[in-house]
């Protein structure tokens, strides 16, 4: 799995990767939508969920592990709507709103024990704007502003006690100035 600071469409690159891969099987004709199943070569389940000229709607794609990996909207074979990546592990990675592959909207981001270690907004799959970053233990880290995935303008940091550390200016992640 990536580092969470990577960009959220760096993954969903990925699949284009994986698409080689794969075959289909028996679909399952309804009146509105197809629903089918494609495999690895190695036969091991790919995804399951709506099919019409790639994957579309509401579907699942696993891990050859058998994990989940992606769960949500797809629009021709991309992540678009809302949906949740998985660690190959399991346990849940990011949930948010994907535009063409790319987290836009509110999102967070989790760490492997379910605290959320970031929650904000994403732009073309960056942090940018407000956001919150946590401790691994759930306490607030950082409160502001971000803009390519770095603090930058007006944010809090605080200590794990809760109690504020510095307020101030940010740029590209770095404190420069408090407004004292």
């Amino acid at each position: 799995m990536q580092q969470m600071d990577n960009k959220v469409h760096y993954i969903t690159q990925n699949l284009q990767n994986v698409l080689t891969d794969i075959y289909i099987d028996t679909l399952d004709l309804n009146q509105d939508s197809t629903i089918g199943t494609l495999y690895y070569n190695s036969g091991e389940v790919y995804y399951n969920g709506q099919l019409m000229y790639g994957m579309c709607g509401f579907g699942t794609s696993y891990y050859k592990s058998g994990n989940k990996w992606y769960t949500g909207y797809w629009d021709n074979d991309v992540w678009t709507g809302k949906g949740i990546i998985y660690y190959e592990t399991g346990e849940k990675y990011f949930e948010g709103t994907f535009v063409n592959g790319e987290a836009q909207g509110k999102g967070t981001f989790y760490y492997k024990s379910g605290i959320p270690e970031f929650s904000g907004n994403f732009v073309n799959g960056e942090r940018n704007g407000m956001g919150i970053k946590h401790y691994k233990t759930g306490e607030i880290y950082y409160f502001g502003t971000f803009v390519n995935n770095k603090e930058n303008g007006h944010g809090i940091i605080y200590r794990k006690s809760g109690h504020e550390y510095c307020e101030g200016l940010f740029k590209d992640g770095e404190f420069v100035k408090d407004y004292i």
